[in-house]
């Protein structure tokens, strides 16, 4: 048995409770925090009771014992280099955006958000070229409400692929819906298309007919839960 890599995968399983309890859930709030990426943070917290999800490095270990006010101390292993993304030839990145919409027009516009703030969202190039994503004509939006609840939560992260614009049974999109930005479920019935919410609270969030006022922005391809 390796003593010290079972030290460390102990201390880092200690460290994820750390952050639910310390953060209420809300890895946008420890990201922030820290500086460590969402997407990080979403890798190590997938999974958290298997050890290759809690190989983190000392430095990132460091960040999350001062985010949360603890130390437990260096175990002084062999560091693993962490992936810098910026000017990494293998990755490639979606930028958040808050989206802009006007009634009756079909296009959009989108407003970059504070890379401080909203860290850019990097996947591997292959993770595009894969699924035939153009990384230009993908934003990343953070949910608001919780009309798509329990599939969406408040503060989710979603990727839409703006040049995906077709109609599917049963696809999440984000809709120009009379001048919003909504993301909803588009289901086909009797011949019409509507938007329906997840929620099952359809009293609150009843589905509304797709009409000639209500654009696709884009079609949903990924998504991040800010709770765990």
């Amino acid at each position: 048995m390796d003593m010290k890599k079972d030290m460390r995968s102990i201390r880092n399983k200690n460290l994820l409770a750390l952050i639910n309890e310390k953060y209420n859930g809300s890895q946008q709030l420890f990201s922030e925090r820290t500086g460590i990426s969402l997407s990080q943070i979403g890798q190590w917290l997938a999974n958290p009771d298997n050890p290759n999800s809690r190989n983190m490095t000392e430095r990132s270990a460091r960040k999350i014992e001062a985010a949360c006010g603890v130390g437990f101390g260096s175990l002084d292993l062999d560091e693993k280099e962490e992936i810098v993304f910026a000017d990494n030839d293998e990755f490639d990145f979606v930028k958040f955006v808050c989206i802009k919409v006007t009634a009756g027009i079909s296009g959009f516009a989108v407003n970059y958000l504070d890379e401080n703030e909203y860290e850019p969202i990097y996947f591997k190039k292959s993770w595009f070229q894969r699924r035939n994503y153009n990384p230009d004509a993908l934003y990343a939006i953070s949910v608001n409400g919780k009309s798509m609840e329990p599939t969406l939560t408040d503060g989710s992260i979603v990727i839409v692929n703006t040049q995906d614009t077709s109609k599917k049974n049963e696809g999440l999109y984000v809709f120009n819906y009379h001048g919003e930005p909504v993301i909803k479920r588009l289901i086909k019935d009797f011949g019409g298309w509507y938007l329906s919410s997840d929620n099952p609270d359809k009293a609150s969030y009843p589905r509304v007919l797709c009409d000639e006022s209500t654009f696709i922005v884009g079609r949903v391809v990924h998504a991040q839960s800010e709770y765990f």
